[in-house]
C-alpha cells in the first residue's frame, strides 16, 4: 500500500471532523488555543543534504526522531527534544537584568515538548521571528491545537525576549483529533496571550 493511500485511508477510518481541517471550521473540541509554525518533509530533506554537503555546523537534529507537517494528522504531535540553541537560549537569559518583565523558562536536553504562540494576531516582528518566513519557502506549515490551554502542560509567557511573541513549551502529546491544519496566511484575532498562565507571578 503507497503512503498517500495509507495515509488517507487511516484518515477515513478515524472519522475526522471538519474543524481538523481548517481553524474556522466547527469541531467539538472547540476554538484554537495555540499554533506553531511546523517542519515539512521539505525541511527535513533539505537538512539532510546539508549534512551530506557538509555545511552543518553541528548535530541536534536526528532524523529519526524527526516528525514532519504531513504526518501530524494521522500520528498526532509528539513531544520532541529540545534543540541545543533553544536551551541555551533560555539559559543565557535567565539572570539577564535586562529582561526582569520576561517569564524565564526551565529547559535542558531532556525536556521534551514542541514550542508553540497563541492565537491572537501577532505584530510585523513577532511574525518575523515565528518562523513565518519559513513557510514562504515550503519547510514550515502552520497547525493548530483546539485544546483548552488549561488541560495543557508546561510552561507559558506573554512576552518573549527582545520582542518575541508570546510563547509555551508544551509538553503534552497532542492527539490528531484536536490538530487543525491552519492555512500559511492565516494571522488570527485578538490579542494574544496565554492569560494567567502566561504571566511572571501566577
Amino acid at each position: 500500500m503507497n503512503r498517500p493511500f495509507s495515509n488517507a485511508w487511516l484518515v477515513l477510518k478515524r472519522q475526522t471532523t471538519l474543524g481538523e481541517f481548517h481553524p474556522d471550521f466547527p469541531s467539538p473540541h472547540g476554538p484554537v488555543t495555540l499554533r506553531r509554525f511546523h517542519p515539512t518533509k521539505e525541511w527535513g530533506e533539505g537538512w539532510m543534504r546539508n549534512i551530506e554537503g557538509g555545511y552543518a555546523t553541528h548535530n541536534d537534529f536526528d532524523p529519526d526522531e524527526f516528525q514532519p507537517y504531513e504526518n501530524l494528522i494521522t500520528e498526532g504531535l509528539k513531544s520532541q527534544a529540545p534543540t541545543l540553541e533553544s536551551v541555551l537560549w533560555e539559559n543565557d537569559h535567565v539572570d539577564d537584568d535586562i529582561h526582569d518583565n520576561v517569564k524565564p523558562f526551565t529547559l535542558d536536553e531532556t525536556t521534551l515538548g514542541n514550542w508553540f504562540y497563541p492565537t491572537g494576531k501577532l505584530t510585523p516582528h513577532q511574525k518575523g521571528l515565528s518562523h513565518e518566513f519559513m513557510a514562504e519557502e515550503g519547510n514550515r506549515k502552520q497547525i493548530g491545537v483546539r485544546m483548552p490551554i488549561e488541560q495543557l502542560q508546561g510552561q507559558f509567557r506573554n512576552l518573549g525576549y527582545m520582542g518575541e511573541a508570546p510563547e509555551a513549551h508544551i509538553t503534552n502529546y497532542i492527539p490528531p483529533q484536536y490538530l487543525v491544519q491552519v492555512p500559511d496566511n492565516y494571522e488570527g484575532e485578538g490579542i494574544p496571550t496565554f492569560g494567567k498562565r502566561g504571566e511572571i507571578n501566577e
